[in-house]
């Protein structure tokens, strides 16, 4: 296994349960914060908020009944509608039952492999013209810069959903919808009172205004693309092609305008805001594991003496992708999945009350003390040795449950891009990595904080300096 013993960030464990307002208040400022040290051991744990119970399933035989077995009695909760339902509507991330399974079909096509290998010389492409801007701000510099590495690859992220799935440049527009996404994120509170106290949730609550003016620049930008769009849809073979040629199902014309940008604004929210905030926790990582960012710049340059990465190369740069592969289990994108009861069931023995919540939460599973060695170490050997073989006389690794690791969710509902993000993610970091070499801000502090997504509370400012 890898020789450093780096244990990444992480909010301080409790000793011992808070009681049900300090939870609430913990919460609401950093859902990760507020699990005591039992709950990276417990299988199943149950905790009573004033009327409304919340369960987690933490094990694999728990986290298969709620998203296979009895997937149809835990659908997305009403609070979580009500926290994203203004950015994304009811599109493929929040709605149920026939409508979801309709958009998930509609955007399969898009997600091909074929169309994957596709998108890959865009999406290296593109990291190529971050590296040039790069270099060039170095030249000005002096040698080296300091950026803020969440901003970085939230750029690049952008410009590779753009360029892809909607065949359109964002130029100077992508900090505007990083920017907007972010301070929409940190506009919203995980967790509302109301919720745990057993009132009602269904009425929909408007977003506050910091949220708002997000919403709105947001929608200035997928208007300006689904307007420059309409009447050209048989030019492009795009996800927005796709989606703008679907008639309405009721009058079989042109599907509403907002239907359309909400689901736009999903895949942006998905496919950008997530991946950017992976590849920004992985190049923190790589910068405090020395032997484990030698091995990975090892790798870029044996596989692709100088030139740019391609398609083919993602199958040859397993450790690569296992870097990124660790980084999302130390650091998952949506730390914790929520759920609701529609009817009572029955999980591990406890009766669960209709209207309950029920989680699934990749944070505590990912470093579950009986699902991991050494969990909370940063090691990509852990994935690396189940794609390559051990050298002589190194013990193999012990098969993981599939059901341990889920940075993209799992069931039915598993991300319909998760393919897309893996290949992406390995394009961006052997393209940069290929040139250069990051390294943290020396004393800067880093907190990992969930709000919906896993962001660096303080941000991740590195340093870039040519290899």
């Amino acid at each position: 296994m890898t020789t450093d013993t780096f244990i990444p960030a992480m909010p301080p464990r409790l000793s011992k349960r808070l009681s049900p307002i300090k939870a609430i208040l913990q919460a609401r400022r950093n859902v990760i914060a507020v699990w005591p040290e039992e709950a990276y051991f417990a299988s199943f744990l149950a905790q009573k908020f004033f009327l409304r119970w919340l369960f987690i399933a933490n094990s694999p035989r728990t986290v298969r009944h709620v998203l296979f077995s009895n997937v149809e009695n835990y659908p997305k909760s009403d609070e979580m509608k009500n926290a994203l339902g203004p950015l994304i509507g009811n599109s493929m991330l929040l709605s149920d039952g026939g409508t979801w399974r309709r958009q998930r079909r509609n955007a399969t096509p898009a997600f091909h492999v074929s169309r994957i290998k596709q998108f890959s010389e865009t999406m290296a492409a593109t990291a190529a013209e971050q590296a040039e801007r790069w270099g060039q701000e170095i030249d000005q510099g002096g040698g080296q810069i300091e950026l803020e590495m969440g901003e970085q690859m939230a750029q690049v992220t952008a410009e590779v959903i753009c360029r892809t799935m909607f065949s359109s440049d964002l130029g100077d527009k992508a900090e505007v919808i990083y920017q907007s996404f972010t301070e929409y994120i940190d506009a919203l509170r995980q967790v509302e009172f109301d919720e745990f106290m057993g009132l009602p949730t269904w009425l929909p609550k408007r977003p506050r205004p910091r949220a708002r003016r997000a919403l709105a620049r947001i929608n200035q930008v997928l208007d300006a693309m689904i307007h420059a769009r309409r009447g050209h849809e048989d030019e492009y073979q795009d996800l927005l092609s796709i989606l703008l040629a679907v008639p309405d199902e009721d009058t079989g014309g042109d599907r509403p305008h907002d239907e359309i940008r909400d689901e736009l604004s999903v895949f942006f929210f998905a496919g950008h805001e997530t991946t950017a905030n992976a590849l920004a926790w992985t190049w923190y990582l790589l910068s405090q594991a020395p032997s484990v960012e030698k091995r990975f710049h090892d790798e870029i340059d044996r596989v692709l003496e100088g030139r740019q990465p391609a398609y083919a190369d993602v199958a040859r740069l397993p450790y690569v992708l296992s870097v990124f592969e660790e980084a999302m289990r130390l650091y998952p994108p949506i730390p914790i999945l929520t759920r609701k009861a529609r009817a009572e069931d029955k999980i591990a023995g406890k009766t669960i009350p209709a209207g309950s919540f029920v989680a699934v939460c990749p944070w505590l599973l990912h470093r579950h003390r009986g699902l991991w060695r050494n969990p909370d170490h940063f090691d990509p050997d852990r994935f690396y040795y189940e794609k390559v073989e051990p050298p002589a006389g190194m013990e193999p690794p012990k098969p993981r449950h599939k059901l341990a690791y889920v940075p993209f969710g799992a069931g039915p509902r598993t991300c319909i891009g998760a393919s897309f993000a893996r290949t992406e993610a390995v394009l961006i970091l052997a393209t940069l990595g290929q040139r250069y070499r990051l390294r943290l801000r020396p004393g800067h502090p880093v907190e990992p904080q969930s709000r919906l997504t896993l962001r660096p509370r303080h941000g991740l400012p590195m340093t870039i300096e040519r290899r």
